[in-house]
């Protein structure tokens, strides 16, 4: 699992940052936390997902790449309309593996 230096803590999860990573971390269920990852499998849109969901053993934890942590799913849902919104404003368009300095793994680059 990837951690983004640039990490969108919702105002639940903020006081807490560090014993919810501590648990993801540690495979611990948590109840109410929600986690914005990039996009996976060709998706154009940041992923809610709720913590649990990464105990899953078809999670490929290597390619998960975390962006915000959200204590529940409106907190999440709008954090993603925030981080949307800025990364627009900053850079005019919408590329989230490059607004978090990720290289994107679903573009295919060829010999040329």
């Amino acid at each position: 699992m990837h951690w983004s230096e640039k990490l969108y803590l919702g105002a639940g999860a903020e006081k807490y940052y560090r014993r919810i990573k501590w648990k993801i971390m540690h495979n611990i269920a948590q109840t109410d936390i929600f986690l914005l990852l990039l996009p996976l499998k060709y998706e154009q849109h940041l992923q809610l997902v709720h913590s649990t969901e990464l105990l899953q053993k078809e999670w490929p934890a290597d390619s998960v790449c975390l962006v915000g942590i959200a204590s529940g799913k409106q907190e999440g849902l709008d954090m993603i309309a925030q981080i949307t919104s800025e990364m627009y404003e900053e850079t005019g368009v919408i590329d989230y593996y490059g607004f978090f300095g990720f290289e994107n793994p679903n573009i295919h680059r060829g010999k040329e």
